[in-house]
């Protein structure tokens, strides 16, 4: 190796040991003020086994961390009661349900407004500016109404399929 490579890892490791110095593991020890010329050149032979080692444990501890999250998860997996049966009719139920019910408010809805329109059916007249604004305020209750049944409904729904689910998690448990 060239001098001049050779001197610039140096200073890159007494860089990278001053730094690892600085922040030790317990995070509330501060650098070592004095540190002799000697010491410097004796422990620069090693500063980059030592850079490497700090790497590695770093890289190690990473993995230590992930390690501990997947086995929390795959705990909290473990010890969830409901099986995938039970998870797919707590979510389908209630959405079946809402479009269901939906779909029902709707035709009920039509034939309620429908069954008001037929008689003013016929040839526009001077009245049309005020039908259009009936219209309006017909389509604005519609929405009102409709939101506000889809979520009682939905959250009957939602209710029922977690009574259901439980009803059954007992009588599987009862066993």
């Amino acid at each position: 190796m060239h001098a001049r490579h050779s001197k610039t890892a140096v200073r890159e490791a007494e860089k990278a040991e001053a730094s690892a110095l600085a922040t030790s593991p317990s995070g509330s020890e501060p650098a070592s003020p004095s540190v002799s010329p000697s010491a410097t050149s004796a422990s620069s032979a090693s500063s980059p086994a030592s850079t490497a080692s700090a790497s590695a444990d770093r890289i190690v501890e990473t993995l230590h961390r992930v390690d501990r999250k997947v086995e929390a998860m795959r705990q909290n997996r473990l010890q969830d009661p409901d099986t995938l049966g039970d998870k797919i009719f707590k979510f389908a139920f209630p959405t079946l349900l809402g479009a269901v019910a939906g779909k029902a408010f709707k035709s009920v809805w039509d034939s309620l407004v429908a069954g008001g329109r037929s008689a003013g059916k016929g040839p526009r007249s001077g009245g049309a500016e005020e039908a259009e604004q009936q219209g309006l305020v017909a389509s604005v209750i519609f929405a009102a109404a409709s939101a506000a049944f889809g979520s009682v409904i939905s959250t009957l729904g939602t209710r029922g399929s977690n009574a259901l689910v439980t009803r059954r998690r007992n009588r599987r448990n009862a066993k």
